[in-house]
Formats: C-alpha cells, structure tokens, sequence
C-alpha cells in the first residue's frame, strides 16, 4: 500500500511502502511508463535535507547527467542563472588523459563521487520512514532517459573528463571505461541560491601540502624517486624528513619537506632549483618512465646524498642521530650551518649539477669532498654574507632567489678554484 510522504522540501516526492519489493516493483511499473531507469539508492538526511546516494555505470552517468555550467566572461545575471562554474578545458583534459592512461595501462584509478542537483522533482520508492529525522533506508528513484534532469554541482570536470576519455580512447578501451562505475550523491534542492552555496561548499576543500602530494601520487615519477630516495638515503630517512607540513617551524627535529627534496632534484638534474612544479614533472615523466632509467637515476643521487654526509661532519652527525631527544640537535644544526637546511642543500646540489654539467661525473665525488670540506658552510661565513645569507643584529636571513644563489655559486668557484661557469665553459 502506497503513502505519499507529506511537507517534503525540494524536488523529490517520495513514496512509501510496506515492504522493499512493493517499493521495487512500483518503482519498476512507474518507469516502464515513462522511458525511465530505476536506480537502488541509499536514502538519508543532510543538512535536514533528503539526499540520495548510488553508483551508476560510467555509459549511463554521461547520459542521464548534465553540466549547467556559466559561459566565460559572463555578466552577474547569467552567473547567477547558472549552477556551476565555467567549464576549464585544460582540467578537463588533465581528468581525460588521467583516465586514459589507467585504462590503457590496465591500472587502477579513482574519481570521487559526483554531487548532482535535481532540476524537476523525481519520484523515489521507499519503505516507510519511520523517523523522518534520523533514518538512512534503501529507495528506488526513477531516473528520466529522455530529459536529462539532472545537473552536476560538483564534479563538472570529472563528468566532462569521463566523456573526452570515451571519445578519444579506442573501441576496446572505451568499452572498458563504459562498464565501470561511479558514485553519485543526489540533492533535490529548488533554491538556486542555495545550489550555488552548495557548490561554494562542495569548493572548500583543504588542499594538500606538496609533501603530502609527493607522497601520495606515485603516478608521477619524480614523487616516486623522492620517496625512493629518502626510504634509502640515512640523512632523510628514519623520520628525519617532515611530510605533511607546509614548511619547517625553527624548532622543528626534522632536517627537511618531502618537497624540499624535490628542490634538491630539480637542482641536480636541471640547475633550476625554483623550476615550476608542472615544468619539472613534464620534463621527469619523459626522462624517468624508462625503469631502467630511474634505477640509474636513483643510484646516482642517492650515492651524492651520502657523500654530502661522508665528508660534512655536520650531516654526517644528523644522519646518526637516534629518534628521540637527541634529534633536538638538528634545529640547532639549522641555526648555525646553512647545510643544515634544506636551501643549504638546494644550493650544493645546484653546484654539483654545474660541475658535472662541465667536467663529467668522472671526478664528481673528489668534487663534492671538496664542496663540503673546504667550504665554510656556517651562516656567518664571508662566502655566505653579501649573497643568500642577509645579517641584522646577529641574526640571519636566507634568500632563495636567482640572483644571490648565481652569486653563492660564483664564490664557491672561487673558493675552489674551479669554475662552474657552464655557459663559459661550453661555449
């Protein structure tokens, strides 16, 4: 027996039954009436709204799903009749080829659930409620083939991306990615001021530190050789490198960010210690998708990273350093020596990478033995003060910027009587 259930807000009109196969086979009868779908779905509040959640299949989501997305450059009117924001085709096509490549490569992918609005009111079949404000209960809505009215609020880009990646993949890979799935989180709301806050929320999502994203996505390869390098390096390792801050605070016991690692890459292999992330995983995804490739690469910085502390005394008693109290002593470290922190380091890979840039890696070891003995790396050392390291009442400033680093590097060459002039030198 049916029961409309009655002072419901938005546009969903449910229906209620005594039993799960009553709620079904209505639900079954109403869409054979009007070209729809049936979907399971978990019904429950939020936000003392009535929500929906369900998975559907990637060819029915491209079908049955819509982006009401404002135009570029549109006027506050328009803005405000549309429910999401303007489509940005290079997301789009970054979600595409993110797809692709797992399909291709028959590797695993995840795209998070979609939140989709309701333009018309949809009919839902359920069990009774038996307390409208703490339930969560299966329900069948009906989902209309022929008008698609149902608007994505979050989400745009990845149901665009599904879309592209369908089109551009080949016949086999394309009917791989039309029978897999993804979650859907449906809202009813008829308030358009109220879909744009929901959007504006579904937006505020923390960000991850670029540590945390080294960690985590191994799918670029320089992420996988930073963390290869500090599992097997005794100066980063042993919880010696910090990956989830933004930045190192004066007190801190660790020596370095996973992204500061990163630096120190970008230093060895290009020079360009302050290179754009994207700029840096462009060049690193052609060079290191060799696997033969990234082992060689990986062998060669983590034999500098452990010269750097053969011959430093400083990093050589940091990488020793037993978990504990005793790690105190690598703030301290900080404070006094520049090879302490992790623009120290930035700065004697930069000079490795000019080194071999001119002369080779032949005598790439008598170098850095050289670089980190007969250097003076504390902060208040003459060869610091002028160019990265600025002095004001004893306290000491480091600056990363290109102009004091070519002139740190200058008087390292001078220091050593090795010229490090790649320019000169390779002309």
């Amino acid at each position: 027996m049916t029961n409309k259930l009655e002072d419901v807000s938005g546009r969903i009109d449910i229906h209620q039954f005594s039993t799960v196969e009553e709620a079904r086979s209505n639900a079954i009868d109403f869409a054979a009436n009007t070209f729809g779908q049936v979907c399971p779905v978990v019904l429950f509040k939020q936000g003392g709204r009535f929500c929906a959640s369900t998975a559907l299949p990637v060819k029915l989501a491209v079908k049955t799903l819509t982006s009401d997305s404002a135009n570029k450059k549109a006027s506050l009117e328009e803005v405000k009749k549309a429910s999401n924001r303007p489509i940005d085709k290079e997301h789009v096509k970054a979600v595409a080829l993110y797809i692709e490549n797992a399909i291709k490569d028959n590797s695993k992918y995840i795209l998070p659930a979609l939140t989709v609005n309701a333009l018309k009111e949809q009919m839902l079949f359920t069990t009774k409620i038996i307390n409208n404000n703490n339930f969560t209960q299966l329900g069948y809505l009906v989902l209309s083939l022929e008008d698609p009215t149902l608007s994505v609020t979050d989400g745009q880009h990845r149901l665009e991306g599904l879309k592209k990646a369908l089109f551009d993949l080949d016949e086999e890979g394309a009917l791989k990615l039309r029978e897999d799935s993804i979650s859907i989180m449906f809202s009813f709301e008829d308030d358009m001021v109220q879909v744009h806050q929901d959007f504006a929320d579904c937006s505020k999502t923390k960000a991850l530190p670029k540590s945390m994203i080294a960690v985590y996505d191994r799918r670029v390869p320089a992420n996988g050789l930073i963390m290869d390098i500090i599992s097997d390096t005794a100066l980063f390792n042993d919880g010696k490198t910090d990956s989830t801050s933004v930045s190192l605070s004066k007190k801190s016991n660790c020596l370095v960010l996973t992204n500061s690692v990163r630096g120190m890459l970008k230093a060895l292999m290009t020079g360009q210690h302050s290179m754009a992330d994207k700029a840096f995983d462009i060049i690193t995804n052609k060079t290191l998708s060799n696997k033969m490739v990234y082992k060689h690469h990986l062998i060669d910085f983590i034999d500098t990273f452990e010269a750097f502390t053969e011959f430093n005394s400083i990093l050589n008693k940091i990488s020793k350093l037993p978990i504990g109290p005793e790690r105190q002593k690598i703030a301290e470290y900080r404070k006094k020596y520049l090879i302490a922190n992790p623009f120290g380091l930035i700065l004697a890979c930069k000079a490795v990478n000019q080194y071999v840039m001119i002369y080779g890696n032949g005598e790439k070891r008598e170098f850095i033995k050289k670089l980190m003995q007969d250097v003076c790396w504390e902060k208040s050392s003459d060869i610091w003060v002028g160019n990265v390291i600025s002095e004001k009442l004893g306290n000491y400033a480091i600056s990363s910027t290109n102009k004091p680093v070519s002139n740190a590097i200058m008087a390292i060459s001078n220091k050593l009587g090795i010229s490090l002039e790649v320019q000169k030198k390779l002309i």
